[in-house]
């Protein structure tokens, strides 16, 4: 039985043949009257021709919402780099094929998500969905796409009605049967939950509901916010039920919580430090974040893991992270000279001036 052609509509939306296919001209006239195009499938996948994003590709904010009924991806056009893509697959752009594939989770694999949930304290409350994109030539080559720094949204259908404090989206590594955090937020409309999470990068989601608590927490000021935090996966306590809030923090510990907070994939292997060995606990983290731009590190060519952070090597790390990110954090010299003039020892600030002045400047103005 022959697949069944792709429509558009002029509202920007376009229904893939039962193949998932995606006509050109279907294609490039949704994107002649939208900067947005929704490609609705009915299977797992859609195969998007690159002839028919030429022009679109250069419209600011162009982007394509693939939705199916295990959830959508949405793929800015600016990640898709056609040229490079078609020279790493010796083809022209006209030759290559993008493949956005949604795809739910099952066997083995399913049963190790829903152990990993189990072990953090906690349960799956979303089918696990494969999100990826790669793009093809006619020969059968194919080559995954790099997102770079861009957060590319995608959506999964929640099992029931949740509260965000306790819920969060997850990445699921199927090299270490592990779980980690992924920057997501939660809508319920018409009786339905949706969750959206934002990563720079193609793999298995979930999504986990958890109520954590730690017994030394009881009447500490930092209570609801610690337990938030073990909730998403972001911090971790010294046993089952114990955190130690008023310890002081490392610096190979605090690199951890910002790499575990951006959703960073894993660097492993790499040896920046001569005092980073490649088998302690955070060698990974350090790599992560050093590749990701958030430390450097000592002129010794040393990272001091087991050193105490300071409010300085803190405050340039987390403006890092939110440069990442793609929040802007500058500040002007007469802002940094304001903000900086409320601290009797700003004098003592060693390097640090206009990452300490952004970090509380960037607080205030959010909550605005």
């Amino acid at each position: 039985m022959a697949a069944v052609a792709s429509t558009s509509s002029n509202n920007g939306t376009i229904q893939a043949g039962s193949d998932g296919k995606v006509d050109a001209t279907a294609l490039q006239n949704a994107f002649s009257s939208n900067t947005t195009v929704t490609i609705n499938i009915s299977g797992d996948k859609a195969l998007i021709p690159a002839s028919a994003l030429l022009d679109a590709v250069n419209k600011a904010g162009a982007s394509i919402t693939v939705v199916s009924s295990n959830g959508s991806y949405t793929l800015p056009l600016s990640v898709l780099k056609l040229d490079a893509l078609a020279k790493a697959l010796g083809v022209d752009v006209k030759d290559l094929t993008i493949t956005v594939s949604i795809s739910k989770v099952g066997g083995d694999t399913a049963t190790a998500i829903a152990n990993a949930a189990a072990a953090l304290g906690g349960n799956a409350i979303a089918d696990a969905v494969d999100f990826n994109v790669t793009v093809s030539s006619k020969d059968g080559k194919s080559v995954g796409v790099d997102f770079g720094k861009t957060y590319v949204s995608r959506t999964l259908n929640v099992n029931k009605s949740v509260d965000a404090k306790h819920a969060v989206g997850v990445l699921f590594n199927p090299n270490t049967n592990k779980l980690s955090f992924v920057p997501s937020t939660f809508e319920t409309k018409d009786g339905k939950t949706v969750a959206t999470l934002k990563r720079n990068g193609n793999s298995i989601y979930t999504v986990v509901e958890s109520s954590k608590s730690f017994d030394d927490l009881a009447g500490h000021w930092a209570k609801d916010d610690v337990e938030l935090l073990a909730d998403k996966l972001i911090v971790e306590g010294v046993s089952d039920k114990k955190f130690e809030a008023d310890r002081n923090i490392s610096r190979a510990e605090f690199a951890a919580l910002v790499v575990r907070s951006l959703g960073l994939t894993t660097v492993s292997g790499a040896t920046y430090f001569n005092d980073v060995k490649s088998g302690a606990w955070y060698a990974d983290s350090v790599s992560t974040a050093v590749y990701a731009g958030i430390i450097n590190g000592y002129e010794d060519n040393t990272f001091r893991p087991d050193a105490q952070i300071t409010r300085e090597e803190l405050a340039a790390m987390v403006v890092r992270a939110l440069n990442y990110a793609g929040v802007k954090t500058e500040v002007t010299a007469a802002q940094q000279s304001m903000i900086l003039a409320k601290f009797k020892d700003a004098n003592k600030i060693v390097w640090a001036q206009n990452e300490i002045a952004a970090a509380p400047f960037k607080q205030a103005s959010s909550m605005v």
